[in-house]
């Protein structure tokens, strides 16, 4: 037996199909937009801070008489560690030209997770990035909080003395874009809502009480009034349709009148048949 499904369902489906697919779309493509923007402020952070960092070592290395080469950086690290970690108002840690560590604040052996209480496992792509001369940042997630490993080159006139590597945590940032993003669903969501009411109400609503209207006048009931107030097409199609219920029934009674009209002229001329043998 073949399954028959109505209009509103097909409608629902239909609808609610099309719905998924763009907002999934439109996730993805805000999502997107989040991530790239996240990275744009995380990037201009960087590159500002680098230029704030390298400034202010070239200043402590004067005013403190510390000659600015590799040899005394390493030897001074501890006094530079405990500047520049005052400087950020963070952890940091120290490591050499070649990438071996040098100083960590935070005695912690250059583990940046080490306050997070979990064993993870660290790339150290970052670092890499630095000792060859380039600032280059790591994102992490750590539960509900985004920490940024910023790894940066320390240089003085060219001269790259070491490299500098410490934390930044931007959970505020990431979450104004997830609160963001959830908003965004939300809206969209109100808008499903409301749009289905809209097209529960101007379409499938009309096209339901015009195919019960349909059925009653195939069984005969001309009586029902066909009302749809639209001014669109569903709107000219109930005005169409009320306008054949109309001609219908004038059609029937016409019909209906010829018919007695034919019945009485069949009375009439059975009289006239039989009177002539009664005489």
């Amino acid at each position: 037996m073949r399954m028959k499904f109505s209009i509103r369902y097909k409608f629902t489906i239909g609808f609610l199909l099309i719905f998924c697919l763009c907002f999934t779309f439109i996730t993805i493509f805000i999502n997107n937009i989040v991530i790239v923007n996240n990275e744009k402020v995380i990037s201009n952070e960087l590159l500002s801070s680098q230029t704030d960092i390298n400034t202010y070592l070239k200043q402590f290395l004067m005013i403190n008489s510390i000659k600015s080469n590799s040899g005394e950086f390493e030897k001074k690290s501890s006094d530079i560690g405990a500047a520049l970690s005052s400087k950020l108002n963070t952890r940091i840690v120290l490591y050499k030209k070649d990438g071996s560590l040098l100083l960590d604040t935070d005695n912690s052996n250059g583990n940046m997770f080490s306050d997070s209480g979990k064993l993870i496992t660290d790339s150290f792509m970052d670092l890499k990035s630095a000792v060859k001369g380039q600032s280059a940042y790591k994102i992490v997630k750590l539960d509900k909080t985004y920490k940024v490993i910023f790894s940066e080159p320390l240089y003085i006139d060219k001269t790259t003395l070491g490299v500098l590597r410490y934390t930044v945590d931007y959970t505020e940032l990431f979450q104004n874009g997830n609160n963001l993003v959830i908003k965004l669903k939300v809206f969209m969501l109100f808008m499903f809502f409301i749009f289905s009411i809209l097209l529960s109400t101007k379409i499938i609503i009309p096209i339901i009480k015009l195919n019960k209207s349909a059925k009653e006048i195939s069984n005969g009931n001309f009586n029902i009034d066909v009302f749809i107030e639209s001014n669109d097409e569903i709107g000219e199609l109930g005005q169409s349709f009320k306008i054949m219920k109309g001609k219908i029934k004038e059609q029937i009674e016409t019909i209906k009148k010829d018919r007695d009209g034919l019945i009485k002229l069949g009375g009439h001329r059975k009289v006239f048949l039989i009177m002539p043998l009664a005489k």
